[in-house]
């Protein structure tokens, strides 16, 4: 369900694939969205990818939504592809300590994933 082929070469705007990533990465961590103080996003700075993360962070992070500490490294440095999930994951290790991070990752090719960060208290 994280693999949306209709989405090939162009964001599901609609972000079916993308939610499903996010509920997934936090029922797997056992934490409802009101546990996650900041995201890591995708954000790599594309009008589609944009609107469709923000719809699946919308959707699976409710009206706390917009109360989130956001990461957005991609947006500062570029899309760099394969190294963009170890690229996130820095860039929110230093901040997890004072609570618990979603990192999502999403693609124009279908693929969508996400992983949550506990802070260990």
């Amino acid at each position: 369900k994280c693999f949306n082929p209709a989405a090939i070469f162009h964001y599901d705007l609609e972000a079916h694939a993308a939610i499903y990533a996010i509920q997934a990465a936090l029922a797997e961590a056992r934490l409802s969205a009101d546990a996650i103080t900041q995201v890591s996003a995708c954000a790599n700075s594309t009008r589609a990818g944009d609107v469709m993360e923000s719809t699946a962070l919308q959707a699976s992070l409710g009206p706390r939504y917009s109360n989130y500490i956001l990461h957005a490294v991609k947006a500062l440095t570029g899309e760099p592809f394969s190294a963009g999930g170890a690229m996130q994951i820095a860039s929110i290790l230093q901040d997890v300590q004072n609570g618990n991070a979603l990192i999502d990752s999403f693609g124009p090719i279908g693929t969508s994933s996400a992983l949550v960060i506990r802070n260990g208290s």
